[in-house]
């Protein structure tokens, strides 16, 4: 009878970074994958930094000078439309239309990630892999 086991080996992870370098990309993941990366490890800061801003603009807002209180209604309403509608729903949306080509990085940049080891991703240097053990 045998049993499966999980012991970490290197070789997933040197085959993925092979395939990433043969095609020239080092992306996480690439098309509408890597989108949806970016908005859960993102979406939740984005919204919160807004709904934190909205706090004293709404507070400006309660005023007793309309031209004060006109200021901070508008502020917050284009605080939320910035975040839900042009961050969220628009970024999403041109990112998946653009696919590879939103993950290009300028030559300098490149540059400057490579000379300094900087990584796109946090990948364990260690991939899990599943290996037969003799039980």
């Amino acid at each position: 009878m045998q049993t499966l086991a999980v012991v970490p080996t290197g070789d997933a992870e040197a085959e993925d970074r092979g395939h990433r370098e043969a095609d020239g990309h080092h992306h996480p993941a690439p098309g509408q994958a890597g989108v949806g990366l970016g908005e859960q490890s993102i979406g939740r800061l984005v919204v919160s930094a807004a709904l934190l801003m909205c706090v004293p603009l709404a507070a400006i807002g309660m005023s007793g000078v309309l031209t004060m209180k006109l200021f901070g209604v508008g502020m917050v309403f284009a605080v939320l439309v910035d975040v839900l509608v042009v961050r969220i729903l628009l970024g999403s949306a041109v990112m998946k239309l653009m696919g590879r080509a939103a993950w290009w990085a300028p030559g300098p940049l490149a540059r400057f990630y490579t000379r300094y080891g900087i990584k796109e991703t946090d990948v364990p240097t260690n991939a899990e892999k599943p290996v037969a053990v003799a039980g």
